[in-house]
């Protein structure tokens, strides 16, 4: 035996020593889950933001009514803010009724929200809940944010048993602290496919290694309530050893016990109009 290779042997028998000698096991599953869930958050949050809808004329942290996430996705052919239907049209039918209604952008590093209630919508389609907006890409940029590159388009759907991760803005992170202040916290959440459809696929914990990452001090959802539109992402393994993350999907809704539904990107063609 070579002594590189005592030397690690010993350290493994020193720490199951120490593991066994504890008064309680810790959950190592779940602290990998944990680990996995800050590292995709942190990965993949750049490319997508939440999209507050405010209801005052000159509107406070504590004038947001509700909130989905919007992705931001360069197709090759232009660059979009991609977000459900049922987000956009709440706003639409709120500004019908209330005309100062906005819908609001947010940043990086607490940045105030920006206001994008005026860009244009190339698309919006009710049987497979997705809207395209055609956002300026001075104000992504302004935001700290970036668009994520799908090259090819249409990105590949995922098959039965695929791993996808979901990054987005549940409405139980989002809290006014000040009327300037409104603090948004963003959460990962991995599953596996465990059904797909012509129009969607469903995200189910069927092999029990899902993770779920809250941010620190935040208490764990109830709901996922304010994931509407959030990008959705398969998981490859690279010859290398890392994981690629691949868009795939943005979610439409949660399912029965807290499975996400999600629809295929493919549904957005490459000009952002909505097959």
């Amino acid at each position: 035996m070579t002594r590189k290779r005592q030397k690690r042997t010993r350290s493994l028998n020193d720490f199951r020593r120490r593991f066994d000698s504890l008064p309680f096991k810790p959950d190592i599953g779940a602290l990998a889950a944990r680990q996995i869930g800050l590292r995709v958050t942190e990965l993949l949050s750049p490319f997508m933001v939440m999209l507050a809808i405010t209801k005052a004329e000159r509107p406070t942290a504590f004038d947001v009514c509700n909130n989905g996430t919007g992705a931001l996705v360069d197709t090759g052919q232009r660059t979009l803010l991609i977000t459900n239907h049922h987000v956009y049209g709440a706003f639409i039918r709120r500004r019908q009724e209330t005309p100062c209604t906005k819908l609001v952008m947010s940043g990086v590093d607490g940045r105030p929200f920006v206001d994008i209630s005026d860009e244009k919508c190339i698309g919006s389609d009710s049987h497979c809940d997705l809207a395209t907006l055609a956002i300026s890409p001075l104000k992504v940029d302004q935001q700290g944010k970036q668009f994520y590159r799908a090259s090819p388009w249409p990105p590949e759907r995922p098959k039965e048993g695929t791993r996808v991760v979901v990054v987005g803005y549940p409405g139980q992170g989002r809290r006014a602290s000040g009327e300037d202040t409104l603090e948004v916290r963003p959460l990962s959440v991995g599953r596996t496919v465990s059904s797909i459809s012509e129009k969607q696929f469903v995200m189910a914990d069927e092999t029990q290694d899902a993770h779920i990452h809250v941010p620190h001090g935040q208490n764990p959802l109830t709901t996922y309530g304010g994931l509407s539109g959030s990008p959705a992402y398969s998981v490859h393994r690279l010859i290398s050893g890392a994981d690629d993350y691949r868009l795939c999907g943005f979610v439409l809704e949660e399912g029965f016990g807290h499975t996400l539904i999600v629809a295929h990107a493919d549904y957005i063609n490459a000009d952002g109009t909505v097959r």
